[in-house]
């Protein structure tokens, strides 16, 4: 995976400090929960001690065409109800910390 690979660069921990996957009408909510579920697995793989979604609900402000991206990005949408890739996030934070390292 790209994240393993980083690794082979460094003896310092990898973290993900901000990644997100659109919901929007051209990308389905399940290849959104899919995507995390994929991010979620490596970083503990990788005992990633940081991962950050981008947004956690989609914003009201990117109506703007140049903010359309951004639009579907969060795990709740506008409304406040949640997307499948929430329940994925949900039950990662669930799961009991374990230190970071080798």
């Amino acid at each position: 995976s790209y994240f393993a690979q980083l690794q082979s660069y460094t003896d310092r921990p990898i973290v993900i400090a901000g990644t997100g996957y659109s919901s929007g009408e051209d990308a389905k909510e399940a290849q959104q929960a899919a995507y995390l579920r994929r991010v979620l697995d490596e970083a503990q793989q990788l005992s990633m001690p940081l991962l950050v979604w981008l947004v956690g609900q989609d914003p009201s402000f990117a109506g703007d065409v140049s903010l359309d991206l951004l639009r579907h990005i969060g795990l709740l949408r506008r409304d406040g109800t949640e997307k499948p890739a929430w329940s994925v996030w949900a039950q990662a934070a669930r799961r009991p910390l374990a230190a970071a390292g080798p």
